[in-house]
């Protein structure tokens, strides 16, 4: 962006999105299923109940680490790296202290709901906040320029 090289931007976005979500199907389908034989490593120690509670624990892991993967990668490397840190502070704190946090309280104190339930709460915004970072990502609104000089805020590529 500070090289003046906007017109290439789209281009480069685009190919970036499609690497972190390809990484992050990759990745989450690995945890998936390398699950068991990962577990096996502890050589029968655990109980079944914690066996059984590991392996729904993991496949948790494995959905929530596609929308990482994607939802991280484009908010913490493209939007904030292009100059909008504004965003990615907001999004996060209503998302952690008004959602994530209360929402699983609730489902673990209040509901007593099973554990692997309050897990997938704690860490489905890695999922959910896709979609904000996706509209704010295509609105192109986070671009700015962020070099040093006298430069205006760019103009949407």
């Amino acid at each position: 962006i500070g090289a003046g090289k906007q017109s290439e931007l789209k281009k480069l976005v685009h190919t970036l999105e499609v690497l972190f979500s390809v990484i992050g199907v990759f990745t989450g389908l690995t945890i998936f299923l390398l699950r068991g034989p990962i577990l096996k490593v502890f050589g029968g120690s655990l109980t079944e109940s914690a066996y059984l509670l590991s392996m729904q624990f993991m496949a948790v892991i494995a959905v929530t680490t596609v929308g990482t993967s994607y939802q991280v990668a484009c908010d913490n490397g493209i939007i904030r790296g292009g100059g909008d840190t504004a965003f990615s502070a907001k999004m996060n704190l209503i998302s952690m202290w008004l959602i994530i946090v209360p929402l699983s309280a609730l489902a673990a104190f209040r509901w007593n709901l099973a554990p692997v339930v309050v897990f997938f709460l704690l860490k489905w915004d890695q999922l959910y906040k896709i979609i904000p970072v996706s509209i704010r990502l295509h609105s192109w609104k986070w671009v700015r320029v962020v070099a040093r000089g006298d430069r205006e805020e760019c103009a949407q590529p």
